[in-house]
């Protein structure tokens, strides 16, 4: 597999059509980047796509209806609520109505056309300058309008976690479908533990 031009961490990851996205992230400096690359599992290469507007990392990331909505993030020692929108057919990025809590390391989910926003970290003014957030506030792309919903469970953080491994399995899917089995019935498991957690 080629490795991706522009070494980074923190890196948002999205799939539209087969090929995978890598957008923002944080340099070698430690400071946060807007690079937009693209890669095709067919070909073994490399793309580079228009930058996206806001350098950052940490922000929610999600696909719907063929478009890559990164929303929140972090920049630098603070927390932004921006929500861009990256169009993959035609190269270009759309500036949305910001999320109304800035933070970063939070999730995206989708149900029913809305993009639900949960979790995560603020600002705060006391050491260690950040909270662990419930909050819950749901992006609806159709009328470009925000509103907060019921906080999320205590174990939003065990979410995050199986997010994290699904993004996992989708990078298997596509270069090594071999080891998709194994990483499912792990995720399967962690599933199972966190429905008997919370009740649900």
């Amino acid at each position: 597999m080629s490795p991706m031009p522009t070494a980074r961490g923190g890196v948002g990851i999205a799939v539209v059509d087969g090929k995978i996205y890598a957008i923002g992230g944080l340099n070698g400096n430690n400071q946060p980047v807007s690079t937009t690359e693209e890669y095709d599992p067919q070909t073994n290469g490399w793309t580079s796509k228009m930058a996206m507007p806001t350098p950052r990392s940490g922000f929610a990331i999600t696909v719907y209806q063929n478009k890559i909505y990164c929303i929140g993030g972090a920049v630098g020692n603070g927390y932004v609520g921006n929500n861009e929108v990256f169009d993959p057919v035609s190269n270009t990025w759309e500036t949305k109505t910001s999320m109304p809590t800035p933070r970063a390391d939070l999730s995206a989910n989708i149900v029913d056309g809305n993009i639900y926003l949960m979790g995560g970290k603020r600002y705060s003014n006391i050491s260690p300058f950040f909270n662990e957030t419930n909050i819950n506030e749901v992006y609806d792309p159709a009328n470009d309008s925000w509103a907060t919903k019921t906080p999320t469970l205590r174990q939003f953080r065990v979410t995050r976690r199986l997010l994290k491994m699904a993004k996992s399995i989708l990078w298997v899917a596509l270069l090594n479908p071999y080891r998709c089995k194994t990483l499912l019935r792990q995720m399967q498991t962690k599933c199972i533990t966190l429905r008997m957690t919370v009740g649900v």
